[in-house]
């Protein structure tokens, strides 16, 4: 459709590329509606029986990989250029030049200073190849005038919009938390083939059972540390016990207030507790 642009002065016509980019991603987007369509469809579809449910979710599938296999490279590739591709002075004045040719009975006033405020305009706004292309497809098959200045920013920042848009829809709207973009369909419909073969149903008793291990490991670990506290617990009572023991005992035998029987006695009961706490400690060996 830009082969029959053409040339202005001594340069080539320099919105070719531009309007080439602007009209495959036109194209492209086409295409993202026609493939969008038919995975909803897919997957919001009653079937009569699990089988033809499996066979035409098997199919599309088998659609979606190769669309990602072979169609979106091109799209993203023709995508970033159209989002990246800078555009330059000649580009700029290709557009003015050539968008003032397309509306030639608008008026027989000199256009010069629209045509140079016009220049300044967009070396100033710096648009990117896919908005310069995008922008003048739109501008010269929808206006009957030649548009104002404000027409062309609009219809440059509406050009900008429509290849977020592309992006949003292929890769997923970074402000939508979980949104996948197409890669949604993959999920949705494997989703739907799992439930119709069991797939879901088995998965969905692996993951409890893996839930029921996961709680009772989580139990016997509680328990165990519950266990080893218990027994450290234990194994720094009975090693107080023998300091107490030992520092006590001394003094027992070495009071003079003691007679040798309440000696005796107090040292029993100090070995006693000493016996305790032996006893504690070895129950939970």
């Amino acid at each position: 459709m830009t082969n029959d642009i053409t040339t202005h002065g001594e340069h080539p016509v320099a919105l070719r590329e531009a309007t080439n980019i602007a009209a495959l991603l036109v194209k492209h987007q086409d295409r993202i509606s026609e493939f969008t369509d038919f995975m909803n469809e897919v997957n919001r579809r009653r079937y009569d029986t699990k089988e033809d449910q499996i066979q035409v979710l098997t199919k599309a599938l088998e659609i979606f990989n190769a669309f990602v296999d072979t169609e979106l490279p091109t799209i993203r590739n023709n995508l970033e250029l159209g989002l990246t591709a800078p555009t330059n002075r000649v580009d700029w004045a290709s557009m003015v030049a050539l968008l003032v040719g397309c509306f030639p009975n608008t008026n027989k006033e000199d256009r010069t200073i629209f045509m140079q405020q016009l220049a300044l305009f967009l070396e100033d706004f710096q648009p990117v190849s896919g908005q310069l292309g995008l922008a003048f497809r739109r501008l010269v098959r929808n206006c009957k005038f030649l548009p104002v200045i404000a027409e062309v920013r609009e219809a440059l920042i509406d050009a900008n919009e429509f290849m977020v848009g592309i992006q949003n829809r292929l890769m997923g709207n970074p402000e939508i938390s979980g949104d996948a973009g197409i890669y949604n369909f993959r999920h949705t419909t494997q989703y739907l083939l799992e439930d119709a073969t069991g797939e879901t149903e088995r998965r969905r008793e692996e993951e409890r059972i893996e839930r029921e291990r996961q709680t009772q490991k989580k139990a016997d670990e509680e328990k165990s540390k519950a266990a080893a506290k218990v027994r450290n617990d234990a194994e720094e009572n009975y090693q107080a016990t023998q300091r107490w023991a030992e520092d006590t005992i001394p003094h027992i035998q070495s009071n003079p207030k003691h007679s040798p029987e309440k000696k005796a006695e107090l040292i029993e009961k100090v070995n006693i507790e000493l016996e305790k706490a032996r006893k504690t400690l070895e129950s939970y060996a």
